[in-house]
């Protein structure tokens, strides 16, 4: 949500940047074309991480028990536990968001009246931090519930309830370690999709392309280095869930 808020950003300063030679109209166009192929990619990407995800918690699931499967019978395996996987993943990302966003909420409503701005824009900065908190205990407490469905093959709300069981008593070692694989695999992104990055925000700042064809090409360069990215970072992170 984070990077595709970024993406619109960039956008809307790319269309800006580019007033004298674009209309309100054509700027407004640009952003809603780039808006629409930043949601297709986030519903893309988020099925396909989704299937990854289930996929390596199969393989690292035998591998435990010393057991090697291929990429197809593990498809096999994920296949009639797809759909509560997708469903899984929706409520997990909806309670963690509420969680954050509920604090937020004084300071937007406040935001609006001229006479409470001040006020609401405290409350904002206040409400960023408050929370921050909840989110990070809602995601850590949830944290292994896709494993659960996975592996044990139970219903959504169980998977919930058995990762809640599992974490109580290790909160602080289960958000040490997601932590620590987080970092891994944010450097080891990072890494692997500079090259990309930098490619992108040369294109992107490049004189001799249009505003419109700059910025569809520095999008495609961003998704692609996130593509190369994900391909490494997604299983091992699923991977360290898994094994957890």
């Amino acid at each position: 949500l984070l990077a595709l808020f970024g993406s619109i950003t960039g956008a809307a300063q790319s269309a800006t940047s580019g007033a004298d030679d674009l209309t309100a109209d054509q700027a407004l166009a640009l952003l809603s074309g780039t808006l629409g192929a930043l949601v297709i990619s986030l519903l893309v990407t988020f099925v396909l991480q989704t299937v990854a995800v289930g996929m390596m918690t199969h393989v690292m699931g035998k591998a435990v028990l010393g057991t090697r499967i291929t990429a197809g019978q593990a498809w096999r395996l994920l296949r009639p536990q797809l759909l509560r996987l997708v469903g899984l993943t929706l409520v997990v990302t909806v309670a963690v968001m509420a969680a954050f966003l509920v604090p937020l909420a004084p300071g937007v409503l406040l935001l609006f009246p001229s006479d409470t701005r001040a006020l609401g824009a405290l409350l904002l900065v206040a409400g960023l931090f408050a929370g921050t908190l909840p989110a990070i205990w809602v995601y850590v407490v949830m944290a292994l519930a896709p494993a659960a469905l996975v592996l044990e093959n139970t219903p959504v709300m169980e998977s919930i309830r058995r990762s809640r069981r599992l974490v109580t008593r290790s909160w602080w070692r289960v958000f040490g370690i997601l932590l620590l694989a987080y970092i891994i695999a944010q450097v080891v992104g990072g890494v692997l999709s500079a090259p990309f990055s930098i490619l992108s925000a040369v294109i992107g700042g490049t004189s001799g392309l249009d505003v419109s064809t700059g910025t569809f090409v520095s999008l495609m360069l961003s998704a692609l280095a996130g593509i190369v990215a994900s391909t490494l970072t997604t299983p091992f992170t699923a991977g360290v869930s898994a094994l957890l």
